[in-house]
């Protein structure tokens, strides 16, 4: 039986539909149970701290750690057009996060993606639960969304509240404490 190009696409947008379908999240569920847990506060000073703005050396920073040879998104620039172009990109991609952030508008290009369908490796090629969708989105998306700028900046902020605020005995995943440091103490604790 052979499909037309129309019926294949409704196959894969129906498969893909039900796979990601939206779960519907109950955020007083979050709340009321982070409020049983009497979590540590946060200054007022940590929190502007964690809600400054984000600043060109951020995505300077970012752009130079974000991994080159990258297939571009719908709009064709790639991680080279915004590194030959970065002294002229900074300041509007400033501009554009900043305004993602404060008035929770983003550009209409950042919800276009190229999806690419590829097929898994010795798998029947006619089912289409054997292909692993891609998508494939604009440099300047990746660079708010991604962990080398919204994700880390935010966990860089952080981490200066974290290594002030953790008793020293938490070693794991802060800059200037390593696992090394600990392990005496397991050992006085299993002796």
């Amino acid at each position: 039986m052979y499909l037309s190009d129309e019926e294949i696409l409704g196959k894969f947008r129906e498969f893909y539909t039900k796979l990601y379908k939206k779960e519907e999240i109950k955020l007083d569920d979050i709340s009321e149970y982070l409020n049983t847990l009497k979590l540590q506060k946060i200054s007022d000073s940590q929190r502007e701290g964690l809600n400054k703005d984000i600043t060109e050396d951020e995505i300077r920073n970012a752009i130079k750690s974000m991994k080159p040879n990258k297939a571009p998104g719908p709009d064709g620039f790639t991680l080279s057009f915004y590194k030959v172009l970065e002294d002229e990109l900074v300041p509007f991609l400033v501009k554009i996060m900043n305004a993602a952030l404060k008035d929770k508008v983003i550009p209409e290009s950042w919800s276009k993606a190229e999806v690419i369908a590829i097929p898994k490796e010795l798998s029947d090629p006619t089912d289409v639960r054997n292909y692993r969708p891609i998508s494939l989105l604009n440099i300047d998306y990746k660079l708010f969304t991604t962990i080398l700028l919204f994700a880390e900046i935010l966990a860089n902020r952080l981490q200066q509240i974290l290594v002030k605020t953790l008793h020293g005995e938490q070693v794991g995943f802060l800059p200037g404490r390593h696992l090394s440091q600990i392990v005496r103490t397991v050992l006085d604790v299993i002796e």
